[in-house]
């Protein structure tokens, strides 16, 4: 049993830093393509980028794509590093680890993306990609009366306002009611770590 045991910490360690190190390297794949994009800011005519409806839609897209792609990263970490620090405690008393399955079909509801070292970089993402659906909002009223008329673009920017409202509230949402809205429908149903639990279920009701 203790060459089994050590064999389970040393692996749930090992991935652990891995899934660290990748979330890492996500944020700073988007930085770079952040960056990349930025440098290309203007178009053949010298307009900027950011007045471009195409661009600024393809750019919400990625910046909520990444929102989302980091944010259940940093659940999976999270619920690596609450499996290391169980299998600690059970170490220290001398009993048997569990497999990871167990593990995440009974601590998996209760784990969420959230942690103070990464939360402001979901902030700054989900802020990125809220300045881009304004951006994206106040382009598509330009051709619109009495928006056209205003040369200021405030009365725009004041239009654009609920949407940004309704984006942000809604990833607010998402992470707070992690449980209800993104576990249930979307972990345990596509996640890999449920597969043997899925595949069973599946076995089952194919021979009945």
């Amino acid at each position: 049993m203790d060459e089994t045991n050590s064999l389970l910490y040393e692996s749930a360690n090992r991935y652990r830093l891995h899934l660290d190190n990748l979330r890492w390297g996500l944020l700073a794949g988007y930085a770079g393509l952040m960056t990349a994009l930025v440098s290309l800011a203007h178009d053949g005519q010298g307009q900027p980028l950011c007045n471009n409806t195409s661009v600024n839609a393809l750019l919400l897209v990625l910046s909520t794509a990444y929102f989302w792609v980091l944010s259940i990263q940093n659940w999976f970490y999270n619920l690596w590093a609450r499996y290391v620090r169980e299998c600690e405690q059970l170490l220290i008393a001398g009993k048997r680890l569990p497999a990871l399955e167990v593990f995440a079909k009974k601590e998996g509801c209760k784990v969420s993306p959230y942690h103070p070292a990464f939360f402001l970089v979901q902030v700054v993402v989900g802020l990125i990609g809220t300045y881009f659906l304004v951006a994206l909002v106040y382009e598509v009223l330009a051709p619109f009366q009495p928006f056209s008329t205003d040369s200021s673009g405030i009365t725009r920017y004041v239009a654009a306002a609920p949407f940004a409202v309704a984006y942000v509230y809604g990833h607010h949402l998402a992470l707070r009611y992690w449980d209800r809205l993104v576990y249930r429908k979307i972990l345990l149903r596509f996640s890999n770590i449920y597969d043997p639990e899925r595949r069973g279920a599946h076995s089952r009701r194919k021979s009945r």
